[in-house]
C-alpha cells in the first residue's frame, strides 16, 4: 500500500517551511505514484504534460524543467506547477493540485532565476 494523499501534501508542506533557495523536485513513491513540487518563489521552472499511453486509452504524464523536453517527447503542455504548489499524480487518477502556502498570510513574491529569461533569449 503506500501514503495517503494526506500525508504526502503534510511531508512535502513541512520540507517546503523548512528549505530555502530555488528547487524543482521530481519523487516517485513506490505504491503511490509521483509528486513535483517548487520553492515558494518560482526560483526553478517546472512544466508538466499528458499524452495518450501507446496502445491505450489512458494517459501517461510527463514533469520536465523545460516545455520543450514535453514537445519534444510528444507530450501535451498542461502547465507549468506554480510557485509553492504540489502536483500528485497516480495511476487511473487525474492529476491533483495542493496550494502548499494557501494559509499564508501574504502571497510570497514571485522571483524567477534570471538565467530562465537568458536561456530562452
Amino acid at each position: 500500500k503506500g501514503p495517503t494523499d494526506a500525508q504526502v501534501i503534510l511531508a512535502v508542506n513541512e520540507l517546503l517551511r523548512r528549505c530555502s533557495g530555488g528547487y524543482a523536485c521530481v519523487s516517485m513513491i513506490i505504491g503511490y505514484g509521483l509528486l513535483a513540487f517548487r520553492d515558494p518563489h518560482g526560483i526553478r521552472p517546472l512544466s508538466y504534460g499528458r499524452r495518450l499511453a501507446e496502445g491505450s486509452t489512458e494517459h501517461e504524464y510527463m514533469v520536465a524543467s523545460e516545455s520543450g523536453a514535453l514537445n519534444a517527447l510528444g507530450f501535451e503542455l498542461l502547465g507549468d506547477v506554480p510557485p509553492g504548489h504540489l502536483l500528485l499524480l497516480r495511476r487511473g487518477k487525474e492529476p491533483r493540485m495542493h496550494n502548499c502556502f494557501a494559509s499564508a498570510a501574504a502571497p510570497l513574491a514571485h522571483a524567477p532565476c534570471v538565467f530562465e529569461y537568458v536561456y530562452f533569449a
